[in-house]
């Protein structure tokens, strides 16, 4: 009995012994030189070894910190902040029910952004890009965070690696980013297999509301009045068991891709056969039924 107690003891030694070494082991393998291995985009979900996907669309909130943050740094006349406002008259092409929209839609946080051009799409994942950089740089204490950007000082991936910046407290650079952009044509495709309305390839509902109105072909607007809501919420406020599904692919706003002029999903202005017989479509401007969401992948800076 003595022995077997003394062996349970240098068990459970040697046990607590791997545990500690295994934990140590784990603070010291995130550096600046592999942090990107360890590090997941914010929102995001693994595609494959190196391409994220947003797991919501952009949302109202998302663009609204976007503007504050332009309003801020170039002021509100600037041309940098009047050129990234959504068109919200792009409402008023649609039913006078939801003419309404042009004042209230876009304070609607939790909603799909939505009339904003693909380009405005492209200048707001660069500076998503240069935010999430920037906030790694100062969890990683390679900077210091400086609370009165400017114009002439605020941060961006090119002065940082140019050696513009004047807050460095550190010696040791990140040399890998995270680049935020719009999905091809291609890498969509590997993106509808998280699909929440995909039941085939998810096996079972995960998420019951962040099902699009396509699948119960829901009209806003009966006779002039508001029925509905014509979008919903990027994520319905649902939690789901499995972390791997991206909500509203199909049919809550058409996404912009990379592809000049193309969307992907559909929205909920196109019926369900619509939607289900094609995935791109064209759309030549700003509107109210069109939004977008990003995928990144990990880059090296290169000069």
């Amino acid at each position: 009995m003595k022995y077997t107690m003394w062996i349970k003891l240098i068990i459970l030694s040697l046990s607590l012994l791997m545990v500690f070494n295994t934990s140590c082991i784990i603070k010291k393998t995130i550096t600046v030189d592999n942090y990107h291995i360890y590090e997941m985009p914010p929102g995001g979900i693994k595609i494959n070894d190196n391409l994220f996907c947003d797991r919501n669309e952009i949302s109202n909130l998302d663009w609204l910190e976007y503007m504050y943050w332009n309003k801020r740094i170039f002021g509100s006349e600037s041309i940098e902040y009047l050129s990234i406002l959504p068109d919200t008259l792009s409402w008023l092409e649609m039913d006078s029910c939801l003419h309404s929209f042009v004042s209230h839609y876009h304070i609607r946080m939790e909603y799909p952004l939505v009339g904003v051009s693909q380009e405005q799409a492209m200048q707001y994942s660069k500076w998503r890009t240069d935010r999430v950089f920037e906030y790694l740089l100062v969890k990683y204490e390679v900077i210091q965070y400086d609370i009165a950007q400017t114009r002439d000082n605020h941060f961006t991936i090119e002065k940082y690696f140019n050696g513009e910046l004047t807050n460095i407290i550190s010696d040791e650079k990140l040399n890998y980013y995270l680049d935020f952009r719009l999905p091809t044509l291609e890498e969509r495709k590997e993106i509808l297999y998280y699909n929440d309305s995909v039941i085939q390839n998810i096996g079972r509902r995960a998420c019951k509301c962040a099902y699009p109105h396509i699948w119960s072909d829901i009209i806003p607007c009966i006779n002039g009045s508001l029925s509905a809501m014509p979008t919903r919420p990027v994520s319905c406020n649902c939690s789901s068991r499995n972390n791997k599904i991206i909500f509203n692919l199909y049919g809550n706003v058409s996404e912009w891709t990379s592809e000049n002029d193309i969307t992907v999903g559909g929205s909920w202005l196109d019926r369900k056969e619509k939607i289900l017989s094609t995935d791109t479509f064209y759309v030549g401007s700003p509107n109210a039924w069109t939004g977008f969401r990003n995928v990144s992948e990990w880059k090296m800076w290169e000069k």
